[in-house]
């Protein structure tokens, strides 16, 4: 079947339109293709008649989270024979166990909702060929749209020299990348000591360790929620001489994005980035910038760039010559148009998708039917622990369960540690 223009999509998202993932993924590529948009979030009413007029219909990442919204979308976009693409640019499935949105459940209540939605949808867009490769057993129309740097928002600034004799280095990012610099302090912490007052460290966004903190030539600068295109307006006017970008290797991280590398790249600056694909897969180590494996190669490349200014700026010359010539969103949002008419112009009605959606509807209100029934319960415990602990009896048990390890402290007996660890 032949590609059908598209003119309007409406997309259904939980970040608002000037978010840094809508931006990035959907409103600047759609926006140079002159793709009308129409923008909703969940907490905006809903009918049947948003969906007139639109070509497609776009579910971003989370958004299934709101099961019985997303389900009615849907079904509406099936009835009206409306093309449904679901967009991801996270391997949220696979957070690592000490990552931050992982440790706080963040997306716990929305992994099986986006797994149900990449399954009915017509077509799937991703921003990495590991998150490709992970749901091509779900869905086979999966389509890769890499991030792309916006030069509209982010200015390339002329790498220059070093003014005085600090070198800065700095780190960029926010609280759910805290494994990743973790990683690297102790390279950071040794490369203040090497250079005593010649190299300072800037964070910005998450914030670092409290020994880091405490360091005098250290800086951190929370960042407040905002738009996407504030944040690159203040961010090129900074200045710096190196940049870090450390991934800790595990399936999630190797699947993200390079958008990063690229947003360093527009500030003049060479830097050290970790060798994992998102930036294996852009950065010519020694020509565009340093790859670093272990600990040890991370504080000898930082000691090169330190000890080289002539090489930081050959490397970030050469760095802003290919990002700008292969990596600028004003040179490829025609991928999305591609794509786009791709899924539109192959689109049949597909019979399973009601089917699908009631097996999504009937899991997830069993699911939180069974939440409930735990946190009840656990509620329940909590009580009759708080009650146990107030009561004399409980008291007496930990006295003498202290006095008992004092003298046992030391016995390799099995039976009583057994009874030190109940």
């Amino acid at each position: 079947m032949a590609r059908q223009p598209i003119k309007k999509v409406t997309v259904f998202s939980i970040a608002n339109p000037e978010h840094a993932i809508a931006s990035l993924r959907l409103m600047a590529p759609l926006l140079e293709a002159g793709i009308e948009i129409n923008w909703r979030m969940p907490h905006q009413e809903y009918d049947a008649n948003l969906l007139s007029g639109s070509d497609l219909v776009i579910i971003q990442r989370d958004f299934p989270r709101f099961v019985d919204q997303y389900i009615q979308i849907h079904s509406d976009a099936h009835r009206l024979e409306i093309p449904v693409i679901f967009e991801i640019d996270d391997l949220l499935w696979e957070l690592p166990e000490k990552h931050p949105d992982r440790i706080s459940n963040h997306y716990t209540d929305a992994l099986l909702p986006m797994m149900f939605s990449a399954w009915a949808s017509d077509g799937i867009t991703v921003a990495s060929s590991g998150i490709k490769k992970y749901l091509s057993w779900l869905n086979p129309n999966i389509y890769l749209l890499p991030n792309y740097l916006d030069p509209k928002l982010w200015s390339f600034k002329k790498p220059e020299p070093n003014a005085d004799n600090i070198t800065n280095i700095v780190y960029m990012g926010g609280d759910s990348h805290q494994p990743d610099l973790e990683m690297i302090e102790s390279a950071i912490r040794n490369i203040l000591e090497r250079y005593q007052g010649r190299v300072k460290f800037t964070t910005w966004g998450l914030q670092p360790s409290q020994a880091l903190i405490d360091h005098p030539l250290v800086e951190w600068k929370a960042l407040t929620p905002g738009d996407y295109a504030s944040f690159a307006e203040y961010f090129t006017q900074q200045d710096f001489d190196i940049y870090i970008s450390p991934l800790k290797d595990s399936l999630f991280n190797r699947c993200k994005s390079s958008i990063k590398i690229f947003e360093y790249t527009s500030l003049g600056i060479a830097g050290v980035s970790s060798g994992l694909e998102p930036y294996r897969n852009v950065i010519k180590s020694g020509e565009t910038g340093l790859l670093a494996e272990t600990i040890e190669q991370w504080e000898a490349h930082l000691i090169t760039l330190i000890d080289n200014p002539e090489m930081r700026l050959q490397i970030a010359k050469q760095a802003q010559i290919s990002v700008r010539s292969d990596w600028l969103i004003s040179d490829h949002f025609y991928l999305w148009q591609q794509v786009y008419e791709s899924v539109a112009g192959s689109y049949s009605l597909r019979q399973d998708v009601p089917k699908i959606l009631q097996l999504m509807k009937s899991i997830m209100s069993q699911t939180a039917v069974h939440k409930s029934q735990l946190l009840m319960m656990l509620d329940e415990q909590q009580a009759q622990l708080s009650q146990l602990k107030e009561s004399k009896r409980w008291q007496a048990s930990q006295v003498l369960k202290s006095i008992f390890k004092q003298f046992f402290s030391d016995t390799k007996e099995e039976a009583v540690q057994e009874i030190l660890d109940e």
